[in-house]
């Protein structure tokens, strides 16, 4: 089973802890798309209490510490027929977002290693600076001259691998009144990083999104006017689209996996599960002898020594078929595991261009 690492680029505060919370609460059981996310214990109780700290505290949950830098490990599988199978794994790299932009952090060599060796690069975007940004506000012009920039700056060394945008806090700027279409006018306009990396991306022919998410969905928070976020009273949250990215992120990666399989089986198929038997040369008279012959003691021992290695033989070719057809079964419920996956993250993918055409900075 493969793994792919995949790093979310953002600032202190942008909201990637609370989205790695939501996302795994919407699909942490198999429901609409055919598959679910499976972690392990301690992390599983993690996530399930930041998702619980937004749905009920008045605060909201801590960032991640300074020096902290952690993997969450996800495993993607579905459900069927009463059998579960296990189709990749992916790596979720968190970190405190300082170490984004804040002098004060040093660079740490583990911390660049990290983001060196990443699969995939995701820039989450925050959204209550956006709508600054869109507003000409002090806040929005820093966040784009500075956090934005620090983050663009990472993601142009490795702008060869997947690379999307993420807005966080879509609630926000969609109850502020202002589209995607708006918001990736006024990035291209206002950023010539971002333009230039999207620009260098699109003549690489490299498909690069701009996916509107929401950890809490419509009607859960409303901006302060200082700043943050206050939660309304009585209100769930509904996560918005937090599935999309990993849907976006990670087909062309399977279908690589996938060939690979494709490739793996072909070989199996093809290797030889034939054993003969090694007979001496009076072994193999013995076997051309007509029967009244193999009757003699001499002959009769030879015979029998024959048909006592061709029987290991035969049983030693059944043995290597059952173990060819083994590995064939679970090759192909492995490709049947990640075509499944693969046909839901298609479908989620269409439901965003459906909803959101302008999403496709490539075009």
């Amino acid at each position: 089973m493969y793994s792919y690492r995949v790093i979310m680029l953002g600032p202190r505060g942008s909201g990637k802890t609370v989205y790695l919370g939501s996302m795994f609460q919407k699909l942490s059981s198999q429901g609409e798309w055919g598959f679910f996310l499976e972690i392990d214990g301690e992390k599983r109780k993690k996530l399930n209490r930041i998702y619980t700290e937004v749905a009920t505290e008045t605060k909201w949950p801590p960032g991640t510490v300074r020096e902290e830098i952690s993997d969450w490990i996800f495993t993607c599988s579905i459900n069927r027929n009463r059998t579960k199978y296990s189709a990749c794994q992916f790596v979720y790299l968190d970190y405190a977002g300082g170490r984004i932009t804040e002098e004060e952090m040093e660079d740490d060599s583990d911390f660049n290693r990290k983001i060196e060796s990443a699969d995939i690069l995701l820039g989450l975007l925050d959204g209550s600076k956006i709508c600054a940004l869109m507003r000409q506000e002090p806040d929005g012009v820093v966040w784009l001259i500075n956090e934005l920039k620090n983050m663009l700056d990472i993601m142009m060394r490795g702008s060869t691998r997947p690379v999307h945008f993420v807005i966080s806090k879509w609630d926000i700027v969609e109850s502020s009144g202002y589209s995607l279409k708006q918001v990736r006018e006024k990035l291209l306009e206002s950023s010539e990083t971002f333009k230039n990396l999207v620009t260098r991306r699109k003549e690489d022919r490299f498909l690069t999104r701009l996916i509107p998410v929401s950890s809490v969905g419509q009607g859960f928070a409303k901006p302060l006017p200082g700043g943050g976020m206050a939660k309304i009273p009585g209100k769930l949250p509904k996560p918005f689209q937090v599935e999309v990215p990993l849907a976006c992120i990670l087909p062309d990666l399977i279908q690589n996996q996938q060939n690979e399989l494709a490739k793996r089986a072909s070989e199996e198929r093809n290797r030889s599960t034939t054993v003969t038997a090694s007979l001496s040369n009076t072994e193999k008279i013995s076997q051309n002898l007509p029967g009244w012959l193999r009757g003699f003691p001499g002959i009769k021992n030879w015979a029998g020594s024959a048909e006592q290695k061709k029987k290991e033989a035969a049983d030693r070719s059944e043995e290597l078929r059952q173990k060819q057809a083994e590995t064939l079964n679970k090759i192909g419920d492995e490709r049947s595991a990640l075509e499944s996956v693969v046909n839901s993250f298609n479908l989620i993918q269409n439901k965003l261009y459906i909803s959101f055409p302008d999403s496709d900075l490539s075009s």
